[in-house]
């Protein structure tokens, strides 16, 4: 449940800048023209495709995991969101595409990895559809909150600060993961310990 809730925080909050980022920079830079506006989306397509390669490339050494690299790179990219109200150039926005890049990569291509770290592979199946559900819920609902920000404010500069801690309130969430595992995996068999014993006694 806390992976499927950080979930939620993350793609109700990655998606902001490929709806608002070409309205927001409009709005700071009404001399941006349409190919200008529409650049900085672009790159940060051509840098998911990097960073996916990357990201898998560092996840598969020994001695990191999926979830640690996903949680790095969710936290650098929901911080540079934060820095998005302070962009007025077009090469500000163009450095602002390469963390958050990095973020919405490794969260796509290590989200199933993930659940096979802590949950198994024998769930996945199940895991990933309840994490796909909680996610559709954050895609519907992140755009029309942004939006209504925006509205209430007069500017996308707070919902891009929202939408920042958001993001990378995502990755803090699940940093402790490994040890609620083990948690749980302890108390599991501490629980078979005691109905094996109940068991032997009772034979």
């Amino acid at each position: 449940m806390t992976l499927a809730v950080s979930g939620t925080f993350t793609v109700l909050s990655f998606l902001v800048p490929f709806v608002y980022l070409a309205l927001a920079m409009k709005q700071k830079n009404p001399d941006f023209t349409d190919a200008e506006l529409s650049l900085p989306v672009t790159l940060i397509g051509a840098f998911n495709i990097m960073f996916r390669i990357g990201c898998g490339m560092v996840a598969d050494h020994p001695k990191m995991s999926a979830l640690q690299v996903s949680n790095v790179a969710t936290i650098i990219a929901g911080t540079s969101m934060l820095f998005v109200p302070f962009c007025t150039e077009l090469w500000h926005y163009v450095v602002f595409c390469i963390p958050f890049s990095a973020g919405v990569a490794c969260f796509a291509a290590l989200r199933s990895v993930i659940c096979v770290e802590l949950i198994g592979v024998e769930k996945l199946s199940n895991a990933f559809g309840i994490l796909m559900v909680f996610m559709g819920i954050g895609a519907v609902v992140g755009g029309p909150i942004a939006a209504q920000i925006k509205d209430i404010t007069g500017n996308y500069d707070i919902s891009f600060y929202v939408m920042g801690i958001i993001f990378a309130f995502s990755g803090v969430m699940t940093i402790r993961l490994p040890e609620l595992k083990a948690w749980e995996e302890s108390k599991k068999l501490a629980r078979a310990g005691t109905e094996m014993r109940v068991i032997s006694e009772a034979s």
